[in-house]
């Protein structure tokens, strides 16, 4: 039997005394894939000493105590897995996959909503169990345990691939301090490519150079007696951006078939590259940082908002659209694949996150401005508009753009000025993007001179840079 300890010894700091990771577990009583989760766990243990390796810390989901409170609301969210390894200072080191998600509802909290029933059997959970401990290792020091038990996993082979991709990561670490964001495979079109390509140049200048005088070509017209220095340079390009995309929203608002879906659906993009936008010049060993107690890190910040488009709030979306066709959270996640990019560089998980956010922009452009009024049911006791859960979709992200801010704040991130002029013009190309939704395989034309500009200029800024 396992030993589970309870909410109260959690914040008596009994796990501390252990020297064990926290292996926490939100448990309701009354589900039947919570029973068989719950059941899992014991033949677990009753096989080996893995079990043992962890302080087992059990939760009641329904009614909870107020320390049980407590540890829900810091540790489920939205299509949160029920079981989750703990660092001593109840962060997270690992979110189990396979095991039942729930979602908290968030008003008048009482209990979780259930989104689904999991796929764990015993040889998942237990994969599952072991690249937990090699992560709380890898997180907490003990690099030579982590590296033990990741190697052991890939010299097994064995069929969990969310634990052997972490596996990989763990036993290839090479610590680094640089920021990655910008080595992200954003959108695969030349836009983005050449603006990418401009910022990474760009980035690569000093502070102390950029009001030194540029010895490159001039901008075009009036701009030849704005063209002095890095500086004027960068909001040079940052108004050829925003130019563009006036000049396309006026050719193209007239034809435009359903402008209040495209409204809200170029405000949701807006957003995503205003948060992406923040994370230039951010050095991937912050990613993991906790500095405030009760807030995620920014990479769990970062993976919420990937499962929430690609499997939570954009799956609510699709089934409103298409209710004889609606899909499980379960059946959705095996199509869109988990978000795996917890561990590793901050370029894999960015580069993830375009693809699901990409996917499912595409999907949603075809929505009509009558459908905006469908409703439909998640946890919600009464049903919500398709409206509400698109402006979800926007809103939700400048919720956590705020988050972001704050830790950066905490943890004393200070971007240099040449992130500040890259992060301004990556806002100008959403600018271009939101302007062209819908209508970019007729904008290449005339997207062909802004490109070729944005290369010409990444050019020169290489060489500015030495």
């Amino acid at each position: 039997m396992i030993d589970w300890k309870h909410a109260d010894d959690f914040y008596a700091n009994a796990h501390r005394a252990s020297g064990k990771p926290v292996l926490l577990l939100v448990h309701n009583p009354e589900l039947p894939s919570s029973q068989a989760l719950a059941q899992t766990l014991e033949s677990l243990a009753q096989e080996g000493n893995l079990m043992s390796q962890f302080f087992a810390l059990k939760v009641c989901a329904l009614d909870p105590s107020a320390n049980e409170r407590r540890l829900i609301d810091r540790h489920i969210f939205v299509a949160s897995p029920v079981l989750q390894v703990l660092n001593p200072d109840g962060s997270r080191s690992h979110e189990c996959r396979y095991v039942p998600r729930h979602t908290r509802h968030s008003k008048g909290y009482r209990y979780t909503h259930a989104e689904n029933g999991g796929s764990f059997d015993l040889q998942r959970l237990e994969s599952q169990l072991r690249i937990g401990l090699a992560k709380y290792h890898h997180f907490n020091g003990a690099t030579d345990r982590a590296l033990h038990i990741a190697q052991a996993l890939l010299r097994e082979k064995g069929d969990d691939r969310n634990a052997l991709e972490q596996a990989w990561v763990i036993a290839n670490w090479a610590p680094e301090s640089r920021a990655s964001f910008l080595d992200a495979r954003l959108n695969y079109n030349e836009l983005t490519e050449a603006v990418t390509h401009l910022l990474a140049s760009l980035c690569r200048i000093e502070d102390c150079r950029v009001m030194a005088p540029w010895p490159f070509s001039d901008g075009e017209g009036d701009w030849r007696w704005y063209t002095d220095c890095v500086r004027e340079l960068a909001f040079q390009v940052y108004q050829e951006l925003v130019s563009a995309a006036q000049a396309i929203e006026l050719a193209v608002a007239p034809r435009r078939a359903n402008p209040r879906t495209h409204a809200i659906l170029a405000n949701w993009h807006a957003s995503y590259r205003k948060l992406q936008a923040d994370f230039i010049g951010v050095p991937d060993a912050m990613l993991d940082a906790t500095p405030l107690e009760h807030e995620r890190s920014l990479r769990e910040n970062l993976v919420h908002c990937l499962l929430c488009e690609g499997s939570a709030h954009g799956l609510q979306i699709l089934n409103t659209l298409q209710p004889e066709a609606a899909k499980s959270f379960e059946a959705h996640q095996a199509e869109v694949g988990e978000a795996t990019a917890d561990i590793g560089p901050g370029s894999a998980l960015f580069s993830q996150y375009e693809q699901v956010h990409q996917r499912l922009l595409a999907q949603l452009t075809g929505i009509t401005d009558a459908q905006l009024a469908l409703r439909s049911r998640w946890w919600e006791p009464e049903p919500v508009t398709l409206k509400f859960r698109l402006d979800r979709l926007g809103w939700h992200l400048q919720d956590h753009l705020c988050t972001h801010r704050k830790l950066l704040a905490e943890l004393g991130f200070k971007p240099r000025q040449v992130h500040t002029f890259a992060q301004v013009i990556f806002e100008g190309m959403a600018q271009v993007e939101c302007a062209a939704l819908g209508f970019e395989q007729y904008l290449q034309p005339q997207l062909a001179a802004l490109v070729a500009m944005l290369n010409k200029r990444a050019t020169e800024c290489v060489a500015f840079a030495g």
